[in-house]
C-alpha cells in the first residue's frame, strides 16, 4: 500500500494558538456529508450492535447517556475513571463487530458515537438515541 504523508507549518509564539490554528484549519475542510437513506441506523441495527460490542463499550454509551447524550473526552475519562488511551479503546469494539457483520456495515459510514471537532464533543447518532435508550432500560 503506497504511503501518504502531508506537513503542515504553523507559526507561532504560544502553543495553545498552534493548536487552534491547526484545529480551525482541519475544522474548515471537514465538508458536510449527505446521508444516502441507508446510511442512518435503523432499531435493528442498533439492538445487533448493542448486543455485539463489549461490555466496556456499552459503559461508554451510558456515560454518554448520563451526560445527555454528548461529552467531551475528559468528561468521558472522569466518568469512566480511565486515561485517555483506555476511553479510546473503548471505541473500538463497533468497529471491528462492523467487519464481522455485515448487517453492521453502517458503522463504517457513519459511527454510532462520533468526534464531533466543532464542539470537540463525542456525540451519539440522533436517530441511535431512542433505541439505545429501550436497550439501556432493559439492562
Amino acid at each position: 500500500m503506497p504511503k501518504a504523508s502531508f506537513t503542515i507549518t504553523v507559526e507561532g509564539a504560544e502553543a495553545a494558538d498552534l493548536i487552534a490554528a491547526v484545529q480551525e484549519f482541519f475544522a474548515a475542510r471537514a465538508a458536510p456529508v449527505e446521508l444516502e437513506p441507508d446510511d442512518e441506523w435503523t432499531a435493528e441495527q442498533v439492538e445487533l450492535m448493542w448486543r455485539k460490542v463489549t461490555p466496556d463499550y456499552r459503559e461508554l454509551v451510558m456515560a454518554l447517556f448520563s451526560e445527555g447524550g454528548s461529552a467531551s473526552m475528559e468528561e468521558l475519562m472522569s466518568e469512566l475513571e480511565g486515561t485517555r488511551q483506555e476511553v479510546g479503546g473503548r471505541l473500538s469494539s463497533p468497529g471491528h463487530q462492523a467487519r464481522l457483520n455485515p448487517q453492521l456495515a453502517v458503522q463504517k459510514r457513519r459511527k454510532l458515537v462520533f468526534w464531533d471537532p466543532g464542539t470537540e464533543r463525542y456525540t451519539l447518532q440522533p436517530e441511535a438515541i431512542e433505541p439505545l435508550r429501550q436497550l439501556i432500560s432493559d439492562t
